[in-house]
This record gives C-alpha cells, sequence and structure tokens, in this order.
C-alpha cells in the first residue's frame, strides 16, 4: 500500500507536529535558540500559527494514509511552504531587531537573510516551473 519513503515521511511530518505544540505552545524542554523566539514573540501570533502548521500536517498525514480525501492536498502543502517562510521571517526579524550587536552575530543574521532571498527564489522557481 504505502512505500517505505511515504511512511517514514509521515511519521516525520507526526513527529513535527508532536514538536511544534510540545515546544511553542506547552513551552516544554526549550532550548536557548527558542527561549529567544517565544520571549520575543506575540502569543496571540505564534499560537494560531503553530495550530495552523499543525492542521495542515495532520491534514497532509490522513490524506497519505488515505483516511479522507486529498482534493485539498495541494492546498495544504503550499500552506505549509507559505507559513513555513513567514515563520522564517519573524525569526530573523526577531534576531536583528532584539539580539546582541556583536560581530559574530550579525554576520549569522546576514547569512539568514541571504538564506530567506534564496528560498524565496527557491519558491518563485518552483511555482514556475510546475
Amino acid at each position: 500500500m504505502f512505500s517505505m519513503c511515504n511512511t517514514c515521511i509521515v511519521i516525520l511530518q507526526f513527529i513535527l507536529c508532536i514538536y511544534l505544540i510540545k515546544t511553542y505552545i506547552l513551552k516544554k524542554n526549550l532550548s536557548s535558540k527558542e527561549k529567544f523566539i517565544i520571549e520575543h514573540s506575540f502569543p496571540w501570533i505564534r499560537i494560531p500559527i503553530i495550530c495552523i502548521m499543525t492542521v495542515g500536517m495532520l491534514y497532509i498525514i490522513g490524506s497519505d494514509l488515505l483516511f479522507w480525501n486529498s482534493e485539498y492536498y495541494d492546498y495544504a502543502v503550499s500552506l505549509q511552504f507559505i507559513i513555513f517562510y513567514f515563520v522564517a521571517i519573524v525569526v530573523i526579524y526577531q534576531r536583528y531587531k532584539y539580539g546582541p550587536r556583536t560581530s559574530r552575530y550579525m554576520d549569522e543574521t546576514r547569512e539568514e537573510i541571504n538564506g530567506i532571498i534564496a528560498l524565496f527564489l527557491i519558491f518563485l522557481l518552483m511555482y514556475i516551473f510546475s
């Protein structure tokens, strides 16, 4: 019914759902970077975004396991890409605004900005050529 690759992807998505809820909603076992993100983000933005990501991933998992019709599968995947990109932009903004002003930290932040620009170009090319 499923290949080993599909099963692994479904398991990874489910683990990621549990991780997102445990980390960013329940605030359990946080690393220093996760504490920084939670400390400088608004809960009225963070919690709905995590809930939307989790529901989207659960819809993708359910569609892969044939629990329900996969009519909106492409929309769910696109929504995950868009939310991931939005979260990356918010995290980079938080790093830039609230982080320390050491040269190493600023260089890392500039590299992340370059990465987010490259990611936008990759998403754009994926959209154009799909």
